[in-house]
């Protein structure tokens, strides 16, 4: 199973929170739509996770494995699809099976 089970997505300031399985999903709309996207409104936080720690430039970072940070603003397809295909791999039963 992936590492983490939080996504924080930040664009422009603003930050979205996902769970694992709904940025799957997000990720796939995004594929599909030869990654054009629209991050959701109603996902949007009002302010930044305080969960995230800054690092030394004052940006936010994240030390926890359970805890992924994207900025995908400048993302192309093929990263959209490296983002599904990494997490794809990670996703294996014990026999190595796809879930």
């Amino acid at each position: 199973m992936p590492t983490f089970h939080t996504v924080y997505v930040c664009e422009y300031g603003t930050f979205w929170k996902f769970t694992t399985k709904e940025w799957w999903s997000f990720a796939t709309k995004t594929i599909r739509n030869q990654a054009q996207y629209e991050l959701p409104s109603s996902r949007a936080l009002r302010n930044p996770p305080r969960s995230l720690p800054k690092n030394r430039d004052g940006g936010l970072c994240s030390n926890d494995e359970s805890v992924r940070l994207v900025c995908p603003l400048e993302w192309t397809l093929e990263d959209w699809t490296g983002e599904i295909d990494t997490e794809r791999d990670k996703i294996k039963d014990s026999d190595g099976v796809e879930c």
